[in-house]
C-alpha cells in the first residue's frame, strides 16, 4: 500500500517550510511570550534547532552530489553564513561593551569572531550555534562519501557510534554536549538524502513508521520533563528524543503542505521565504531580545504579549532585509572576483 504520489524528493521540497516553523519555534522560545495555550510548545523550542541540523544535512548531501570538491562546497557554505554573522556580531558586541557594559576580552572576542566559544569553554560568546554550524560543514564530506560507499548496516552502525561517541560530553561538557548530541541528527539528514536518490514511493508502513516514532519520542521527552526534569539536562535527554521526533515531525509538515498547496499557497510562501532567511532570522532576533532584555533588567519598560508579537514581526521583516542586502553584496562581490 503506497501513499498517493508520495515520494522522499515529494517530502524534501518543503524543506523551507521546516526551517521557516523551526526558525519560528526558537524565536517563540527565547521570546517571553506568555501564552497558557503556547506553554508546552514554547518549553520545546529548542527542538527547532534539531530541524536546522537535519535539514542541513540532507542540504549539505544535495550540495556536496553537485560539487563534490570539499573546499568549493565550504566556501559556498561560509559565503553563506559568515557575512550576514560578522555584520550582526559587529552590532552585537557594540551593543555589549557600550550599552551593556559587559566586560569582553580581546579573547573572547577573537573566539566570537573564529566561531570556536564551544571548545575553548571561553565566556560571553554570540551563542553556541556558530560554534557548531561550521565543524557539521568539516565532517560532512566525509559523512557524505562515507553513506555514497558503504552499506546500509554500516551506515546504521555510523549513526550508532556518534550516537555513542556523544555520550562521553555528559554531563561534563555543556556546549560541546549541545553540539555532540545534534551530530547525529545531522548525520541522519544525510542519510535520508541518500534515501531519496532512489526516487521510490514511500510506503503507507514506512510514513507511519516515523510518524509513530515521533509520538514515541515526544511522549519520552515529556513523561521525563514532568517525572525526572534533572535527568534532561545532565544526560542530554533534552535533545536526544528528537532523533526519534524529528523526521516524522518533518515527514508530517510536508505530507499537510503536499494538502495545503492544492488550497492556498500563500502560508507556505510565507513560510518558505522566513526558511531562507533562517539564518539571518537567529542572528537578528538574539541581538533584539538582547535590547529588550536590558529594557526589562533596568525597568524601562515591561513589554506584554502584543509588544512581544510585534518584536517577533520586526525581526522577520529586519531578518528578510538583512538576507537580500547580503545576498546581493556576496553576489556581487564574486562575480567581480
Amino acid at each position: 500500500m503506497h501513499l498517493p504520489s508520495l515520494h522522499y524528493e515529494d517530502l524534501f521540497r518543503y524543506r523551507s517550510v521546516w526551517m521557516g516553523i523551526a526558525i519560528l519555534w526558537v524565536v517563540l522560545y527565547h521570546s517571553s511570550i506568555n501564552l497558557e495555550w503556547l506553554a508546552v510548545w514554547k518549553s520545546y523550542g529548542y527542538g527547532g534547532v534539531d530541524i536546522f541540523f537535519f535539514a542541513s544535512g540532507l542540504g549539505c548531501y544535495y550540495s556536496l552530489q553537485k560539487q563534490s570538491n570539499p573546499a568549493v562546497f565550504l566556501k559556498k557554505r561560509l559565503l553563506r553564513i559568515l557575512p550576514s554573522y560578522y555584520l550582526v556580531l559587529a552590532l552585537w558586541l557594540a551593543l555589549q561593551i557600550f550599552l551593556l557594559r559587559t566586560p569582553i576580552t580581546g579573547m573572547e572576542i577573537l573566539t566570537n569572531i573564529f566561531c570556536t566559544g564551544i571548545f575553548s569553554m571561553a565566556g560571553n560568546q554570540f551563542n553556541w550555534y556558530m560554534s557548531a554550524v561550521w565543524p557539521s560543514y568539516l565532517v560532512a564530506p566525509f559523512l557524505v562519501c562515507f553513506v555514497n560507499r558503504v552499506s546500509r548496516a554500516a551506515r546504521i552502525f555510523l549513526l550508532l557510534i556518534l550516537l555513542l561517541w556523544s555520550t562521553t560530553f555528559l554531563p561534563t561538557y555543556w556546549s560541546l554536549m549541545l553540539f555532540a548530541t545534534r551530530l547525529p541528527i545531522f548525520y541522519a539528514g544525510i542519510l535520508f538524502a541518500k534515501a531519496a536518490q532512489s526516487k521510490e514511493t514511500m510506503r503507507l508502513r514506512s510514513f507511519l513508521f516515523w510518524i509513530l516514532l515521533a509520538v514515541i519520542g515526544a511522549s519520552i521527552l515529556r513523561c521525563c520533563d514532568i517525572y525526572s526534569h534533572k535527568s534532561l539536562t545532565d544526560f542530554g535527554l533534552w535533545w536526544y528524543p528528537f532523533l526519534l521526533i524529528v523526521p516524522g515531525l518533518c515527514f508530517g509538515i510536508s505530507f499537510v503542505c503536499l494538502y495545503i498547496q492544492r488550497f492556498c499557497t500563500f502560508p507556505l510562501r510565507i513560510l518558505e521565504t522566513i526558511g531562507n532567511c533562517s539564518f539571518e532570522l537567529y542572528l537578528v532576533h538574539l541581538t533584539v531580545f538582547t535590547c529588550i532584555t536590558y529594557l526589562i533588567d533596568n525597568q524601562i519598560y515591561q513589554p506584554n504579549n502584543t509588544f512581544w508579537l510585534g518584536a517577533v514581526l520586526f525581526c522577520c521583516l529586519l531578518a528578510i532585509c538583512l538576507h537580500t542586502v547580503v545576498q546581493w553584496l556576496v553576489g556581487s562581490f564574486t562575480r567581480q572576483a
